[in-house]
Order: C-alpha cells, then structure tokens, then sequence
C-alpha cells in the first residue's frame, strides 16, 4: 500500500473512531433519561460509525477477502487483527436495511405485533418471535438487540477508544517517503 493511501486510511480510521466514541455519551445520556429519540439517533451513530472503520479496515462486500488482504498494511499499522470486534458488519446492516426487516416481519409474523425503541432488559417482553422484536437497548450490558442478535456496545467502543491515537498519530505522520542519503559521503 502507498504510504500516501496508508495515510487516508489511517485518517478515515481516527474520524470514525471519533464517530463512535461521539456517540456514547449521547447514548449513555438518552439511556439515562428515556430520551428514545436521542439514544437510536446515538445508537445509529455508533452503528454506522463503527462500521464505517470496519469497512476501512476490511473492506465491503462481496470483495471483502480481496480488500482486506490489500488494507493489511493498515490493520498492521494500527495493531488491528481480524479478532477486532470491529470486524462484524451485520449491526450496521441491521440499521442500513432497515427496510428489509420491516418487510421480511410482515411476511413471517402472522400477528403483526412489534417491539421497537424498547430501553430495557429485552426479557422485560415475552411472546415475540425475534423477527418481531426490531430495537432492544439494554443498558445493562450496554448492549443492542436486533431481530434476535444481540451486539456488546463495550467491546467496540472500547477498541475505538484503543485504536483512535495510533490512527491519528499515525495519520499525523508525513505522507511521503523521507529521502535517501547516498553513501558518496558528500
């Protein structure tokens, strides 16, 4: 990877890093104070924000192994490895298609019932088939339930928290090669 790349990269990790680690306290707040707008405007945040460095990091997609085998030099760089639990995209994909979901409960839950923008133990509602059960924040754990997945926010945020000042030291660094000196001794 040109170092150049590397850089941008690097730059893109430190600023999604901060997405996410912007939205704590934002969903702590709201969790707080049962501010449900608040806290799935965070929770959206953490989502896209961590699966955004994610994306850099590995790659999207059907080209994922491709991309990733080519970003190493970036999880190298910041002491990322593909235990990361920045690596999962489906809490992400939850948010982002969204739209699928909706449609996919109203074909297989023949009563229509639904469980959204919950805070709380997601035990507190019993009977629902998962598919009916669309956003659960336990703030407990803390953690998010999506259609029955449950995601650790701590985990995350966490290596955000580790990875945001090696990103941005690193992405601080000049972009170019240092010049050789030549061996002539002039």
């Amino acid at each position: 990877m040109e170092l150049i790349l590397l850089r941008v990269f690097q730059r893109q990790v430190a600023g999604q890093c901060r997405v996410v680690m912007s939205s704590v306290p934002i969903i702590n707040q709201a969790a707080s104070t049962a501010d449900h707008d608040a806290l799935w405007v965070g929770c959206q945040m953490f989502a896209v924000g961590s699966a955004n460095v994610s994306k850099a990091l590995w790659g999207d997609g059907k080209n994922r192994s491709k991309v990733a085998a080519q970003r190493q030099p970036l999880r190298d760089s910041l002491g990322v490895d593909d235990t990361s639990p920045l690596y999962d995209l489906s809490l992400r994909n939850h948010f982002e298609h969204f739209d699928e979901r909706i449609d996919k409960w109203w074909a297989e839950d023949p009563n229509h019932n639904i469980l959204d923008r919950m805070i709380g133990p997601p035990s507190a509602v019993v009977g629902l088939p998962d598919i009916s059960r669309f956003r659960v924040y336990d703030p407990s754990g803390p953690s998010l339930v999506l259609w029955g997945q449950k995601y650790d926010l701590q985990p995350i945020a966490s290596e955000c928290d580790r990875i945001f000042p090696i990103a941005q030291r690193e992405a601080d660094k000049p972009h170019w090669e240092p010049p050789t000196t030549s061996g002539s001794g002039q």
